[in-house]
């Protein structure tokens, strides 16, 4: 089992990057708000890593600590959530707001993630609520806001990201540029912001 990796950040992509770990390049399955807090390539890393078994595969998932990791793992013990979707979890809501909607039993907000229907979320709630403490300190817990209106907003910003890195690539921008861009604009995004607003926004930074 590989359970953790440092190494120099070869490259990133739109849903993993590569760590180069003594000429060995590591191909790791990142959420998209995970990528975006990452360093220019070049520079060292360390990532924790999920190992992904089976007959006719095997992937790498990635996360910033051994907490994520842990509530990655978890998420993936549920009949139904394999791990590409779990790690979709970490692209809508924030780590945090996924374990308050499971202690508070808040199905609405884990329903709102794609591909995570009703009787889905409902499963989450019932499988992990009391796993959940093992791993975090639920005591203690740090969370912005888990209704429903904060969860659209969150996911309305991630895809307007999502189209504005796809603009850019088109234009012949490079990943890492865009990356650079969007952690300085990240602020200023809003729903009301046309793609065209949007580019020339970023573009003020690259």
């Amino acid at each position: 089992m590989i359970y953790c990796i440092s190494g120099i950040l070869e490259g990133l992509y739109e849903d993993f990057i590569i760590i180069n770990v003594s000429g060995i390049g590591y191909q790791i399955y990142v959420p998209q708000t995970f990528t975006a807090t990452l360093p220019p390539a070049g520079e060292e890393i360390k990532i924790f890593t999920y190992h992904y078994i089976r007959e006719d595969q095997q992937l790498l998932f990635g996360f910033s600590s051994v907490q994520d990791r842990g509530l990655f793992v978890l998420l993936t013990s549920v009949s139904g959530i394999g791990p590409k979707l779990a790690v979709k979890f970490f692209s809508a809501i924030s780590p945090e707001n996924i374990v308050s909607a499971i202690i508070q039993g808040d199905s609405v907000v884990l329903n709102s993630i794609p591909g995570i229907g009703k009787k889905t979320a409902e499963r989450i709630i019932i499988e992990l609520k009391d796993k959940i403490p093992k791993i975090y300190d639920t005591n203690n817990l740090q969370t912005t806001n888990t209704n429903t209106a904060f969860t659209t907003q969150q996911r309305k910003l991630s895809s307007i990201e999502s189209d504005l890195t796809m603009a850019l690539k088109t234009l012949g921008y490079k990943n890492d540029e865009i990356k650079r861009a969007l952690s300085n604009v990240r602020d200023k995004l809003n729903d009301d912001l046309t793609l065209e607003q949007g580019i020339k926004l970023l573009l003020k930074y690259i």
